[in-house]
């Protein structure tokens, strides 16, 4: 997630699978995606293709 809470993509998955965490202020239109299995790997397939590795690693993008 955007704040490190989740170590890999398939838990960030899961997460949006399961629904996310319940809590008070929650919108009741976030609901739980309804994949299977299978879909979940193909969406993780899928976020994977989206990395652009020449740009991750290029030193002119990178903190100094």
């Amino acid at each position: 997630m955007h704040d490190g809470s989740l170590a890999s993509l398939d838990d960030v998955i899961h997460h949006y699978v399961s629904g996310g965490k319940q809590h008070p202020h929650r919108s009741p239109l976030i609901q739980p995606l309804d994949l299977n299995e299978s879909e979940q790997k193909a969406l993780r397939k899928f976020l994977e293709a989206l990395t652009d590795q020449s740009f991750v690693t290029n030193t002119k993008f990178l903190n100094q």
